[in-house]
C-alpha cells in the first residue's frame, strides 16, 4: 500500500510541476528554469542525505552504480527536463504532461528486452491506452 501512496504522491508532484513551472517560464527560459530547479534539489537531497545518515554512504557507492546514476541523472534532470520545458512553452502544460506520459510505453519495452520483465494482458491493455490518447492529443488541432 505504500509503494502505491509514494507512486499517486510521485504522480501529483510531477503533474503539478509543469502547470507551476509554465507562469514561471513566461519570464525566464528554460536554462534558467533547470539551473534553479537542479539547484534547489541538490540542496535538498544534500540535507536529506545530512540529516539520515546516508551521505556517509557516498563513498562507499561502487563505481558503475556511480556512472549509471550520473547517466540517469543526465537523460532525466538535464535532458529530460530541458525537453519537457520546451515542450510547455510551445505547446502548453495540458499537452507536454499527457504526451510526455509516453514514457509509459518506453519503460515496459526497456523492461522487457532488456530485464526480461513479462508484460501481462492488464499492462498491454494500458499500454494501447495510453498510446491511444497520446495519438488523439497530439492530433487535437486536427
Amino acid at each position: 500500500m505504500l509503494a502505491v501512496i509514494l507512486a499517486l504522491a510521485t504522480a501529483i508532484t510531477w503533474g503539478a510541476n509543469p502547470l507551476i513551472a509554465r507562469k514561471a517560464m513566461l519570464k525566464a527560459d528554460v536554462m534558467t528554469a533547470n539551473f534553479y530547479g537542479i539547484i534547489a534539489g541538490l540542496v535538498v537531497v544534500t540535507a536529506f542525505s545530512f540529516f539520515s545518515g546516508e551521505l556517509a554512504l557516498l563513498p562507499t557507492v561502487p563505481q558503475d552504480q556511480v556512472l549509471t546514476f550520473v547517466a540517469v541523472g543526465i537523460s532525466t534532470i538535464v535532458l529530460g527536463r530541458t525537453f519537457y520545458y520546451q515542450s510547455i512553452i510551445r505547446i502548453g502544460a495540458g499537452p507536454s504532461i499527457a504526451i510526455s506520459s509516453a514514457s509509459i510505453l518506453v519503460a515496459p519495452a526497456i523492461a522487457f528486452f532488456y530485464l526480461n520483465e513479462v508484460i501481462n494482458l492488464k499492462m498491454a491493455v494500458g499500454i494501447v491506452m495510453v498510446f491511444a490518447g497520446i495519438f488523439f492529443i497530439a492530433r487535437r488541432d486536427d
